[in-house]
């Protein structure tokens, strides 16, 4: 029987590759068998056989002749091929193995109706297996197969079918009457698969793709201009899925990161976070909230999440809240709460509970944003004792911890006045700016509270968690052991405004004079003499700039890096009259202002052209002047240097030869005409 391995003395079965013929049971364990081709013989265990090789299955064995007419094998030792197509018995296999069997309904939907019918069918099944076990040929078999028939009601070549298909297929859902053999087939002709691939090329898969019930307008025009039958749009449906699968309809209408999102693997995923602080994820997301302002209480806008959380125990290490969009500020704010003790944080809000979670974290896992992988949290990486890392690119499965959090925190906020919820269906009529009541300070502490006193306690389940709160969790890895050994209390930094500064942003500016410029404002402090009387003037300016880190929530003062102790020296502004400014303010002043001087930019470019008009006259008169000069020098020079002299020069006695004679000059006054001398060309004669 198919799915079954025989073990019945003088089966053939198969074990590492090779056909064996079992000569002898030995108990339930093993048996002794005969390998095809040699006469060796080897005990081997019942776990580990599988049903016989065939030819296409890679079996190459020799067998003897005397095993042939035993186990019906061929004389080479292989099972004996299927029969050909056109042969009966190749018939009968091949719309055996062609047949599409109709499952029967799981135990979950199952009606009483269909139960009984189950009953019946699994009774008819175990029927046909028991005359299975009969010997091929023996009268016990036909007689058995005859009482079948009998008994159910059917002829024998019926019962015959039966215990075919039953050999052949081993399940009791095969004795059910099959699905039709075209079942799923589109029957349409080769001219209308023309017209729906061509209309499915042209506007099914391509990125602006038309709707099917658009497409099938198409079809059918096209259609009945061919003189063909129009088709439903089940068939259309039908017919797309038979020409691409959905992957490649994805690809095609350039929808690629759903295609690998749906069918694309999942394999990977973080390495095992096993004790404290071994990898925390840090991450932004927006809170679906429209906030009111502190002074009239009205509707603002939603604001921005920023979190750092423990990957080993889903504590949260730190967070930032702030109206502005995504920053490395944002980022490094959140990153120095969480290497700092939470004290002072709970007293500001009045948070009564316990957050005893602070220290560097040995990797910290970033998306691939440029404001969590930029220069700010490298340069951070290089003065504190972290590693930052990227997660693959387009892989959320890497990020699941900080991504399950923020889903936690979406479903909270919903119970908040001017909840946003997570999409329009669940807004439906809700007014989110009409219901909107509480300021970004009030959900400071209201997520606080949250944090502290709900889901750091709440019981969360997941890898290690054992259903055990965060809290629990944390204080295991580091009193008791976790995974590893305990790790013990993590280390304080010993300047908490030191953490804060390193995670600020920077430029570069040059100290001179006690003075840095930056921000269009001068920044003053007495410490900045030893970097002022240090710097060296020989050399470029580039090589004498100093660190300069600022907070753009006030740049009422600035720190600027001491390159021989690593500290940083604090400069107040120069200008008496703001203590106070963040870099927002100063550049929207800066706007406000606008420039004054824009309205005469005509004016400047008219008179531009015109001094350019003066300068280019003046440099062509100079450059007539120039070959004037030229000329004239030019001309002296030539009558000196020339062989023929000048008229004074020449001598007084006129010379015999006429050619020689000088030539009258003519001025324009003359009215006389002088004739010019003749000149006769002597005639050649010709020879005769």
């Amino acid at each position: 029987m198919k799915g079954a391995v025989e073990l019945q003395v003088g089966s053939v079965v198969s074990w590492k590759g090779e056909n064996w013929i079992i000569l002898e049971p030995d108990r339930h364990a093993r048996v002794l068998a005969r390998r095809l081709g040699d006469d060796y013989r080897e005990f081997l265990p019942i776990n580990e056989l599988a049903s016989a090789l065939t030819p296409d299955s890679g079996a190459d064995e020799e067998a003897s002749p005397n095993d042939a007419g035993t186990s019906g094998l061929t004389p080479d030792g292989a099972l004996p091929a299927a029969p050909e197509l056109d042969d009966r018995t190749g018939r009968w296999k091949r719309h055996l193995a062609g047949r599409s069997i109709r499952l029967l309904p799981s135990e979950r939907h199952q009606t009483d109706e269909q139960k009984k019918e189950i009953e019946k069918a699994t009774k008819h099944f175990q029927d046909v297996c028991a005359i299975l076990q009969l010997s091929k040929g023996s009268s016990d078999r036909a007689e058995a197969t005859i009482k079948l028939a009998n008994a159910h009601g059917y002829s024998v070549a019926t019962a015959y079918r039966y215990v075919a298909i039953a050999e052949e297929t081993g399940t009791a859902d095969a004795l059910q009457r099959a699905h039709r053999s075209d079942r799923g087939n589109i029957r349409l002709n080769k001219e209308q698969w023309k017209i729906i691939n061509k209309n499915l090329d042209e506007y099914r898969f391509i990125p602006e793709y038309q709707s099917i019930e658009s497409v099938l307008v198409f079809v059918n025009g096209d259609l009945r201009e061919a003189k063909l039958k129009p088709i439903s749009l089940r068939t259309l449906y039908n017919a797309e899925r038979r020409v691409k699968t959905r992957q490649q309809k994805l690809i095609a209408q350039g929808r690629k990161e759903q295609a690998r999102n749906e069918f694309g693997s999942r394999a990977g995923k973080l390495p095992d976070a096993d004790f404290p602080l071994a990898i925390v994820q840090i991450d932004h997301t927006t809170v679906q909230i429209i906030f009111v302002d502190e002074d009239q209480r009205k509707p603002l806008t939603d604001a921005w999440l920023t979190l750092v959380i423990d990957c080993f125990s889903r504590m949260v290490m730190g967070y930032y809240l702030t109206f502005e969009e995504p920053t490395a500020m944002a980022a490094g704010i959140a990153l120095a709460r969480s290497f700092l003790p939470k004290d002072e944080h709970l007293k500001r809000m009045s948070v009564t509970g316990n957050w005893p979670c602070w220290g560097y974290p040995t990797v910290i896992i970033a998306d691939n944003a440029a404001d969590l992988n930029g220069y700010l949290m490298r340069s951070a990486s290089r003065h504190m004792r972290f590693d930052i890392r990227n997660r693959p690119v387009d892989r959320p499965n890497f990020g699941g911890h900080i991504e399950s959090a923020f889903r936690t925190f979406m479903i909270q906020q919903r119970s908040v006045k001017g909840t946003k919820f997570s999409n329009p269906v669940e807004r439906a009529e809700y007014d989110s700016k009409a219901n909107s009541g509480i300021t970004l300070t009030e959900f400071d502490e209201l997520f606080t509270e949250f944090l502290v006193n709900d889901y750091h306690l709440k019981e969360h389940e997941g890898d290690g968690m054992k259903r055990r709160c965060p809290l629990q969790r944390w204080e295991a890895g580091i009193f008791d052991g976790d995974v590893f050994p305990p790790t013990g209390l993590p280390d304080i930094p010993e300047d908490p405004e030191h953490v804060y500064i390193v995670m600020l942003p920077f430029e570069y500016r040059v100290v001179q004079n006690l003075i840095v410029e930056i921000f269009g404002e001068r920044y003053y402090s007495k410490e900045l003499s030893k970097l002022s009387h240090r710097a060296d003037r020989s050399l470029p300016l580039e090589e004498r700039k100093h660190e300069i880190r600022y907070d753009p929530r006030n740049i009422a003062c600035i720190w600027v890096r001491d390159p021989t102790t690593g500290k940083y020296i604090r400069a107040q502004v120069q200008n008496v009259h703001w203590s106070f400014r963040s870099l927002w303010e100063c550049n929207e002043i800066r706007r406000r202002w606008g420039k004054p001087a824009k309205v005469h930019e005509q004016a400047r470019y008219e008179s531009k052209k015109r001094q350019e008009e003066i300068k280019r006259t003046a440099e062509g008169k100079t450059q007539e002047a120039k070959k004037a000069r030229r000329k004239t020098e030019q001309g002296r020079r030539n009558l000196k240097e020339a062989l023929v002299g000048s008229r004074a020069e020449e001598p007084s006695k006129e010379s015999t030869n006429p050619l020689l004679k000088k030539r009258p000059v003519i001025t324009p006054g003359d009215s006389k005409v002088v004739a010019q001398p003749k000149f006769r060309v002597p005639k050649m004669e010709s020879k005769k």
